[in-house]
């Protein structure tokens, strides 16, 4: 899935997206927790691994979301802004 993908699933379900993140990248995220703690951590280490790294994961891009969204809510509400003081002659 490519960002813009994954964004908008985002947008339309967080559980959806989630899911997909796993479903797209959980092999490859097991390997390489796998590669790096055998010897050292047992099998529900490994998992509890995978599990953190998309837990991280799925909270950056809540983050992410959440800022991108205040960011638009903000410039529009400067265009409002910008647009009424141009109205009443106090804008350019």
């Amino acid at each position: 899935m490519t960002s813009r993908e994954l964004t908008a699933l985002m947008e339309k379900s967080p559980v959806s997206c989630h899911k997909a993140l796993v479903k797209e990248y959980g092999r490859y995220v097991y390997a390489i927790a796998y590669n790096k703690l055998r010897g050292c951590g047992t099998s529900e280490d490994i998992e509890e691994c995978v599990s953190d790294v998309f837990a991280a994961l799925f909270m950056q891009c809540e983050v992410s979301m959440t800022a991108t969204a205040v960011r638009q809510r903000c410039s529009r509400a400067m265009d409002k802004l910008r647009t009424k003081l141009v109205e009443v002659g106090l804008g350019r």
